[in-house]
């Protein structure tokens, strides 16, 4: 009589590449790639417990699996297993990083109120309207960094003798700017057509009371389609401060030399954060020009097309940038 064939305990063999034990990236996803091989046969291939195995590869010996993985912020892990058809199995674990460059963290973005629109006699299409703004100013990510919200404006226009008619002047801003800590106002009225609304926005800076961005936007009612038309004007808003980035070719004392102008999107007073990073393609890597815990800024002064002079506005700073730093957009 013949003895029974040993049972199969040899687990599969698991060859990963893409991903270290730890992994640390800036980015949204991660790729995972490799092969797992059984002389008995595969019964799965999972990645967080997900199967990629087809069904008419079941049995195989041999496979090449990938996958693209979507990451939260912060630490993510990730389980790979390779399972033959006698249940032996092979696991990898792996931990990836998700990290948010320095630079894009919210509380370095410009700085944004929405006061009452106007005129009061807008009602609740005002209420509404503002709501839809900073409705689509919160959605992530954020372009701005917005403050002050319904329940704070009541008390900052009594306490500066403003009633809602006079935010239809952009001067109410450096008034405002008193009691708001936004470097700019979203100042916006309402105007009744003979069928629908035009909602007009200008973005106004506290610091001088100087209208920086004014666009408007059409809605046929004052329903849906006034949320819909309001997040889009926020849109044309968040359009007129692209988030661009450059490089400082020349430093002379509080003066820099950028290599990016009116072309690449730059704007009359954009204000630039400035980062050391080993390179443009490596920017997310870069850690943030401090002085002391607050980060070195740059203002822009003239513009070319494709340069732009910059003024260094943190105070004694100008020492710390040097030629081959970068700049990225508040």
């Amino acid at each position: 009589m013949l003895a029974a064939a040993p049972a199969d305990r040899l687990r599969p063999s698991l060859t990963l590449s893409g991903l270290q034990t730890v992994t640390r990236v800036f980015t949204e996803d991660a790729y995972l790639d490799g092969t797992a091989a059984d002389g008995g046969g595969l019964a799965a291939v999972s990645v967080n417990g997900e199967n990629l195995l087809a069904a008419v590869d079941l049995g195989t010996v041999r496979t090449y699996f990938a996958r693209r993985l979507t990451l939260d912020l912060g630490t993510n892990l990730i389980e790979v297993a390779a399972a033959d058809r006698a249940g032996n199995q092979t696991i990898r674990t792996f931990t990836v990083i998700r990290d948010e460059p320095e630079h894009l963290d919210p509380k370095h973005r410009l700085s944004v109120g929405v006061p009452p629109l106007t005129p009061p006699e807008c009602g609740l299409n005002g209420v509404r309207a503002k709501r839809a703004m900073e409705a689509e100013l919160t959605r992530s990510p954020a372009r701005f960094r917005l403050l002050e919200r319904d329940e704070g404006w009541e008390y900052v226009l009594r306490e500066q003798n403003l009633s809602l008619s006079d935010l239809a002047d952009p001067s109410a801003a450096l008034r405002l700017g008193k009691m708001v800590p936004a470097e700019m106002l979203f100042m916006a009225r309402i105007f009744q057509e003979a069928k629908g609304l035009t909602v007009h926005l200008k973005a106004v800076a506290t610091e001088n009371g100087e209208i920086l961005f004014a666009s408007d936007v059409y809605s046929p009612d004052s329903d849906r389609a006034l949320d819909d038309a309001v997040a889009g004007l926020i849109l044309k808003v968040q359009q007129g401060f692209p988030l661009v980035s450059g490089e400082i070719l020349r430093s002379q004392g509080a003066r820099v030399t950028l290599n990016i102008g009116r072309a690449d999107g730059v704007t009359e007073h954009s204000r630039f954060l400035v980062i050391r990073a080993p390179s443009a393609a490596r920017l997310a890597e870069g850690r943030l020009a401090l002085i002391g815990e607050r980060p070195v800024q740059a203002e822009i002064e003239r513009l070319q097309p494709n340069s732009s002079l910059a003024r260094i506005v943190s105070p004694d700073a100008d020492a710390l940038v040097k030629e081959g730093d970068y700049v990225y957009a508040r």
